[in-house]
């Protein structure tokens, strides 16, 4: 009990200081945006998911650099209180929706943090409702996703501890993202239709806005589905937001570099696009174990 209690004041805390709070007015389901200007039907559909206690304006700025892009935006905005995977089906039906009403054939996710598993969860084979076998294409980017879990959430696993810490505010999506929860220690693989652009944050620097270390962005499974498992250097929030309320630098490279977006990548500092970016929190394939004196050494 103890430890149950303990865990919802610490990470309730933890996403707080981070998020701030979710807005009473939050709608739910997949939005567009914007909702007032006409889109152009013909426009490469990008959907937007956003991570826990999420802020009603947090993809705002990003959302605006791709509609400027010639995208047609949405933001999959859900309860972030509820079961992962039933939000994961409910993202399922959401795309589904989608590709009925405009036709489409491919589609571009970016997620962020628990985003990240939520979508990616859409996309395995071997669940009942998954885009696995949807008949579209789909190229995926999450960012800062906690793949590994947060040991410090384990007690929310536990049917008992569910009950007893509901009062004190636990709530059941908080069970997914222990280190031993199913859908961390089993993220079962990808479609074939689906590419992976795993982007890890480099959150160290960042006290303020740091919520996941790289070590809890990598697991082995997930990073062997991968096509690309690149890094930035930005706070957990900052990616997306930054002091200048804007997507940061950093993540607008890989977007580009990576064909998330239409314009080309022109001249980028070496800091950003040059190191060994690409070893920053992966796992050594010889020795599936992680090497820290390997990873970010792009950024030292």
């Amino acid at each position: 009990m103890g430890n149950a209690l303990n865990f919802c004041l610490i990470f309730s805390l933890t996403v707080s200081f981070a998020y701030g709070s979710a807005p009473d007015t939050f709608q739910y389901g997949m939005i567009p945006y914007p909702q007032s200007e006409p889109v152009n039907p013909r426009a490469p559909v990008v959907i937007l998911v956003h991570g826990i206690k999420p802020e009603g304006d947090m993809f705002h700025p990003l959302a605006s650099t791709l509609f400027s892009d010639g995208q047609r935006p949405f933001l999959f905005q859900y309860d972030d209180s509820k079961n992962l995977e039933k939000t994961a089906d409910r993202f399922v039906d959401e795309v589904l929706d989608l590709k009925k009403r405009f036709g489409i054939s491919e589609v571009r996710i970016i997620a962020h943090s628990m985003g990240g598993l939520i979508a990616r969860r859409a996309m395995v084979k071997g669940r009942k409702k998954s885009l696995a076998h949807a008949g579209v294409q789909i190229k995926f980017m999450s960012v800062a996703t906690p793949f590994r879990g947060f040991s410090s959430a384990n007690p929310a696993g536990n049917r008992i501890l569910k009950l007893l810490g509901r009062p004190f505010g636990m709530k059941a999506s908080w069970g997914n993202l222990g280190t031993r929860a199913e859908l961390i220690t089993n993220p079962l693989h990808l479609g074939s239709n689906v590419e992976h652009f795993k982007m890890e944050t480099f959150e160290k620097f960042r006290e303020q806005d740091s919520v996941v270390t790289c070590d809890g962005q990598v697991q082995t499974l997930v990073d062997a589905d991968a096509k690309v498992i690149d890094a930035i250097r930005t706070g957990h929030v900052e990616a997306f937001r930054n002091a200048e309320n804007q997507p940061s630098p950093e993540l607008l490279s890989k977007l580009r570099l990576y064909g998330f977006m239409a314009e080309l990548m022109k001249d980028l500092p070496k800091a950003i696009t040059g190191g060994n970016l690409k070893d920053c929190c992966s796992i050594d394939p010889r020795t599936h174990q992680t090497t820290l004196v390997k990873r970010c050494t792009g950024f030292e």
